[in-house]
């Protein structure tokens, strides 16, 4: 699979956008998948693409459809998105929607069990609630810009000299998300909502109903859900009317990018508080470490090629050692089972799931937290632990370069000079402070409002827009 650089992923989303589908570029639609996959960890196996073609006629034959349901409830209310029950989503929606007032919004879950969870008093719907429209009239309207799309479709394979499975990954994302429009489209007819918020307007589960909201004419507004790497990407172009940034920090990203600056609002991170549930010895305790021994994490990231790669120059940089604790903590979507080998290698070295402990526990546990690119990085930093980026596998550092330019944390490129950078942050003072000092200049431009102050000042300023 050739790299792509991120103009060359524009170029791509641009070229999908025309012909539109009932005024929905799906270029743009499509951008979960071409950012996520196309860009970088997509499956182009034999496997991958026998399953994409039997999908892409299996979706013609039987399109997504749903029954028709009494939406009044949502009329004239802020629909708020929720894209699955992780602990960060639950942190980063749902005290908005409390400081939108349970009178004034509702929440959009995309799977129905998750309305089983949801705070008391909050209204909600499911997002297969939005798959009720006329099958006869998509038919009619898929095929005619199927017919135009196709050729350019096939002409961007070409082009970019993209597997074969590429172009059938494409193919049935474009019938599934024709689907999801049409019925979206349905939905926020009836449901008439005043405006739109989501976590991520670029997100493949709700990219096509930020879209067409926009051609209702319904305001539309996203949140940041995690880091801005390069150029934006995965956030830029932006979608939805306007995007709440966590700080100044991101706000120059996307003006730098090209967005209209009256368009990004500061607003903070809910999600993101300063203070910690624990002390580092009592959270070490709980977490099964010496309490007086520091401890020293790696937060792995989705990086299906490189994973293990980067896992073993954090295991060979700590091993043969007692002066401190290591600890492997994985990304939300990986298991342990992925990294067996590297757990009976390095004995010395604990890996946990990210479903074993709650993130702050973990944060309070440790002296600092070593990642490639992942948002952990700040992370630590807005909680007051020190950070190192280790840039030793062949993935652009994207966050990972702020962190080392405006953060100033240290880099190390491999296992012998991460060993070196751990026993300076760890044991030399001088060192540590300078660090601090950096990071806390950093925090102070990254984020702007943590915790219930962000999620109020986000709420304020959408209701004064849906008042204007």
């Amino acid at each position: 699979m050739p790299k792509l650089d991120v103009e060359a992923l524009w170029e791509i989303e641009r070229a999908l956008s025309e012909p539109a589908f009932r005024g929905v570029p799906l270029g743009s639609a499509l951008a979960g998948v071409l950012g996520l996959e196309v860009f970088s960890e997509g499956d182009w196996s034999l496997r991958a693409e026998v399953r994409n073609r039997a999908a892409f006629f299996y979706h013609r034959l039987f399109p997504l459809h749903g029954p028709k349901t009494d939406l009044d409830f949502c009329r004239g209310r802020i629909l708020v998105t929720w894209l699955g029950p992780a602990e960060r989503l639950r942190a980063l929606v749902f005290p908005v929607v409390e400081h939108l007032g349970h009178d004034r919004s509702v929440l959009l879950c995309r799977l129905p069990d998750m309305l089983g969870s949801l705070p008391p008093g909050v209204r909600g719907a499911s997002a297969n609630q939005a798959l009720f429209y006329d099958v006869r009239q998509w038919r009619h309207d898929y095929r005619e810009v199927w017919q135009g799309l196709r050729p350019r479709l096939r002409g961007l394979v070409r082009q970019f000299h993209f597997p074969a499975g590429v172009y059938h990954r494409l193919a049935m994302a474009i019938v599934v998300v024709t689907q999801w429009i049409a019925g979206f489209q349905e939905f926020l007819r009836r449901a008439s909502p005043a405006a739109i918020l989501t976590e991520h307007d670029r997100n493949a589960a709700w990219a096509s109903l930020i879209l067409t909201a926009k051609t209702l004419a319904i305001p539309t507004y996203t949140l940041v859900h995690g880091t801005l790497g390069e150029k934006c990407r995965n956030f830029y172009p932006l979608l939805a009317d306007k995007v709440f940034c966590w700080g100044q920090f991101d706000r120059d990203k996307f003006v730098a990018a090209g967005l209209d600056p009256s368009r990004a609002v500061i607003g903070g991170c809910p999600r993101l508080t300063r203070a910690l549930p624990l002390s580092p010895q009592e959270a070490r305790r709980r977490l099964g470490f010496a309490p007086e021994r520091p401890l020293v994490m790696l937060g792995t990231a989705l990086y299906r090629h490189f994973r293990l790669q980067l896992a073993e120059t954090f295991c060979r940089a700590v091993r043969d050692q007692d002066k401190f604790s290591a600890l492997v903590r994985l990304h939300p979507s990986e298991t342990l089972d992925t990294y067996t080998g590297l757990i009976a290698r390095y004995p010395g070295v604990r890996f946990t799931s990210s479903q074993d402990y709650p993130l702050d526990e973990v944060l309070a546990a440790a002296d600092v937290v070593v990642v490639h690119s992942s948002g952990l990085g700040s992370d630590a930093l807005v909680k007051r632990r020190l950070a190192v980026v280790l840039d030793a596998i062949d993935v652009p550092l994207s966050h990972g370069q702020d962190l080392v330019d405006a953060a100033g944390c240290p880099k190390a490129g491999s296992a012998g000079e991460l060993a070196d950078v751990l026993a300076r942050l760890l044991f030399d003072e001088q060192e540590r402070a300078k660090c601090r000092q950096a990071a806390e200049q950093f925090v102070g431009t990254f984020c702007a409002a943590f915790g219930e102050d962000a999620a109020e000042r986000i709420a304020r300023h959408l209701l004064d827009d849906i008042a204007q």
